[in-house]
């Protein structure tokens, strides 16, 4: 009868993680479905849901910056290391995202308009984007790692702080590109103007 009181505490905490978990990922993939819409096409692709789940690898980083300021370095150190897998995962999404727009249809006007606004309207803020994330999400946790088994816990919490910063931009940066390089199908008035005439 104890052993059922000391595993039901737990058996209920693991429910309710896998519960929360599990509506995390149904909410991030809600958020990304509303913007797939055939209105926008270069909203309606499918790395559009992979940099919503992307942007998760964040999480990991701010919970290892956590886990530095209790002095939980052991803990510390395997979730830089996930954040550093799920920032080139981020990285590569980012590049993928890019590279299908440039290798969309010849009769897909949107894609191929995107594509331009990309490279000609927004081609400093997508090399910021580019480099931001390979120096916040790669290089400088690497420094921080290191920084950490030397023991110089001051030090890492300094980096690692800045580097949840340039993160942060990083990802506005590249939401800035999402809504600013969308180009619909239709204009906005397009009715109004076919009514006048």
């Amino acid at each position: 009868m104890s052993c059922n009181h000391i595993n039901a505490p737990t058996f209920i905490r693991l429910v309710v993680d896998a519960i929360t978990l599990a509506t995390g990922i149904y909410g991030i993939y809600a958020q990304a479905m509303i913007y797939r819409i055939k209105a926008r096409p270069s909203w309606d692709r499918i790395t559009t849901n992979l940099k919503f789940f992307g942007v998760s690898y964040v999480g990991a980083f701010l919970l290892a910056f956590v886990a530095i300021l209790f002095d939980l370095d052991d803990i510390a150190t395997p979730l830089i290391s996930l954040g550093m897998i799920g920032a080139m995962a981020q990285l590569f999404f980012s590049y993928e995202d890019i590279r299908s727009l440039h290798n969309a249809d010849k009769d897909s006007y949107q894609l191929k308009r995107t594509a331009r606004l990309y490279d000609e309207n927004f081609a400093n803020v997508k090399k910021f984007r580019f480099i931001s994330i390979i120096i916040a999400g790669l290089f400088l946790p690497l420094i921080v790692n290191m920084l950490l088994g030397s023991g110089m816990i001051v030090g890492a919490s300094i980096i690692l702080a800045l580097s949840l910063i340039l993160m942060f931009v990083s990802e506005l940066s590249d939401r800035f590109l999402f809504y600013s390089t969308v180009v619909p199908l239709g204009m906005a008035g397009g009715f109004f103007v076919g009514k006048q005439r």
